[in-house]
């Protein structure tokens, strides 16, 4: 640290620009002109001073208040319309969808930042898409079925909605995968795969019709059947063979006004239309076996994703309870991996 007037040289030099001391002119020393003040003047003077200084430190302190007033306003104004614009802002504008009740419950269990955060990870195999999505699908699930065990006293089972509410929370935190309906296999999904909730099946893109058997898409004036669920204890005189199987058509069983079931003759469309069309396109069909689970238990369904097949022909019979169906005959793609659906 450089001292005071370290710029002052020895022989009367300041910085660089020297002089010497012996030419300087002084003026000639002459008598002061200006009177001696009194000390009662000098008091009056010094006191006059000192008020002044006062008042110049207190106007300062005061300025550097209002300064700080000022600012501490703005930030806390600039804070609230940050606040408003993050309430006030569509979501959608952020690619971040509205919260409803189910996500801010899962926000609270921490899985929401978890799934924001695997956006951030590196680019992953559709197989490990699958795999992360159902992972996580089975954590949300487990959190959201304890809160309802532990606000109800209710007994866990497997068919409880949570599952679709589940579904929910990771379909609009973007948490799905193979998002497009597709004739064929699904990228990352495996023969002999096996799901234990239906609502899983519309996450990775296998099966979108969660409460229909048939699912299609529509090719431009022709819909082409892409998957069907096949099931156990369906109702239907269904037969299941690994290589071949008889499928019942969609349709049917309908509610009445007063919320009975009514049954009716099945038609040919919509699903039951798709894979006709199927048939006569030979455009292979995903089919899903819907099994009943070994816990007597947990009701309902686990199911198995057992391959492509291609509709061989149709018919109609009469039903168990007097009406029309429809009765598909699907055979199995050859040169696919076998799958042992025995438990």
């Amino acid at each position: 640290m450089k001292n005071a007037g370290s710029n002052l040289s020895t022989n009367g030099n300041v910085g660089m620009g020297s002089f010497d001391v012996a030419k300087r002119k002084l003026p000639p020393s002459r008598g002061s002109k200006v009177k001696p003040l009194s000390l009662e003047e000098s008091k009056r003077l010094i006191a006059s001073q000192g008020r002044g200084g006062q008042l110049s430190a207190s106007s300062s302190i005061r300025r550097k208040l209002v300064v700080v007033k000022v600012l501490k306003n703005q930030r806390n104004s600039q804070e609230k319309k940050k606040t408003l614009s993050i309430e006030t802002v569509p979501r959608t504008k952020t690619h971040k969808p509205a919260q409803n009740r189910d996500e801010r419950l899962s926000n609270q269990t921490g899985f929401i930042p978890v799934m924001q955060q695997n956006h951030k990870t590196k680019a992953l195999s559709p197989r490990e898409k699958v795999l992360k999505v159902l992972r996580i699908f089975k954590k949300v699930y487990e959190e959201l079925d304890r809160d309802k065990a532990a606000r109800r006293g209710e007994s866990k089972t497997a068919t409880s909605p949570i599952d679709y509410k589940t579904r929910a929370i990771l379909m609009s935190s973007g948490m799905q995968v193979n998002a497009v309906n597709r004739i064929g296999a699904v990228p990352g999904i495996e023969i002999g795969d096996e799901f234990q909730y239906k609502a899983e099946l519309n996450l990775i893109g296998l099966h979108f019709g969660i409460r229909s058997g048939i699912d299609y898409i529509d090719t431009g004036g022709s819909m082409l059947a892409t998957n069907i669920v096949s099931s156990e204890g369906s109702g239907y005189v269904d037969r299941f063979d690994c290589d071949e199987i008889i499928y019942s058509g969609q349709g049917g069983d309908v509610r009445g006004k007063d919320h009975n079931k009514v049954t009716k003759d099945q038609k040919l469309v919509t699903g039951n239309l798709a894979l006709v069309n199927s048939m006569k396109s030979k455009t292979p069909v995903r089919v899903i076996y819907g099994k009943k689970r070994v816990d007597q238990r947990q009701r309902g369904k686990s199911y198995v994703y057992v391959g492509l097949y291609l509709v061989q022909h149709y018919r109609q019979v009469k039903g168990p309870k007097g009406n029309v169906l429809f009765q598909f005959t699907l055979r199995r793609v050859s040169g696919q991996p076998s799958v042992d659906l025995r438990d």
